[in-house]
């Protein structure tokens, strides 16, 4: 996981509401970094093994990558075993579906597994299981499986046969900067500022955005597009900025890096954009609204 994606914010939502319950939980992460310190400073406990995804990309598959993820999670298994061992944990809960890593353990030690889905794999990150029958077989063995949204839980179900999934929506925490007291919520006339906020991916349709927010300026001057996420595909983003040059918008299109706080961009938005192809939850649009 990496802090600015939906699953780590969910997952630390999740974390903070268990441990006020009582629980108290560990995270098992792949990397030393910002992550981890983001958990320590919450006074959760990590525990760093660096074990790789259970996927590869879906337009380029490469055999040779996937040999080399499975031998490295083969390895490294034994740590994971040894934790569950050691610790009893009670539960084991994967926060995403492009992981499973510990999977084959907590199966062989017993213990109830919880695998929480969030993407759509193929069809919104562009990656793929590259051995489908295994993790078919480790989803069906789970104690429960979770899907974000019932799109998500409908597409395991046809794909995958999964057929113990239960959708639960992500938790969105909300504070409210200001009161809405006027009833007319909506003013096209007053809309100046669009916004579209996620990693910046074919994926996600920042482009589209920009070219349809580039035929408004043909008719509205006063506008302007705020684009908020990290590079995720430097050759995309490279087309988005050579259309923006190509129609003369580069003054009203602004890029900012992933924001861990939205409220300011929010704040500031009055129509928010979502162009990606298929989104398992849509957390930007649960915040927006």
């Amino acid at each position: 996981i990496n802090t600015t994606n939906g699953a780590y914010h969910s997952l630390k939502s999740n974390l903070l509401e268990l441990r006020n319950k009582g629980v108290e939980p560990t995270v098992l992460l792949a990397t030393h970094g910002k992550e981890e310190d983001e958990f320590k400073e919450l006074g959760i406990r990590c525990v760093v093994i660096p074990y790789l995804s259970c996927t590869i990309p879906a337009d380029k598959p490469n055999k040779l990558k996937a040999i080399y993820k499975i031998s490295v999670n083969f390895l490294l298994e034994f740590k994971v075993n040894n934790l569950l061992k050691n610790e009893r944990f009670d539960i084991v809960h994967i926060n995403v579906g492009t992981v499973n890593f510990g999977a084959a353990s907590a199966l062989k030690a017993n213990i109830p597994l919880v695998w929480h889905l969030r993407e759509f794999l193929e069809h919104d990150v562009n990656m793929t299981y590259f051995n489908k029958k295994k993790m078919s077989k480790q989803l069906i063995s789970s104690s429960q499986v979770i899907a974000i949204s019932n799109a998500v839980a409908k597409h395991f179900k046809e794909f995958y046969g999964i057929d113990n999934i239960l959708t639960i929506y992500n938790g969105i925490q909300v504070k409210l900067e200001k009161q809405i007291n006027n009833k007319v919520l909506f003013n096209a006339a007053k809309c100046k500022v669009f916004s579209i906020v996620g990693r910046i991916t074919k994926e996600k349709g920042q482009l589209d955005a920009v070219k349809a927010f580039a035929d408004v300026c043909l008719k509205i001057d006063d506008i302007k597009l705020i684009i908020v996420g990290n590079v995720g595909d430097r050759s995309y983003y490279r087309n988005i900025c050579d259309f923006i040059v190509e129609r003369g918008i580069e003054g009203k299109v602004k890029f900012y890096q992933h924001q861990t706080d939205l409220r300011k961009v929010w704040n500031e938005t009055d129509i928010a954009l979502v162009c990606s192809r298929r989104e398992g939850f849509g957390r930007v649009t649960a915040e927006f609204m």
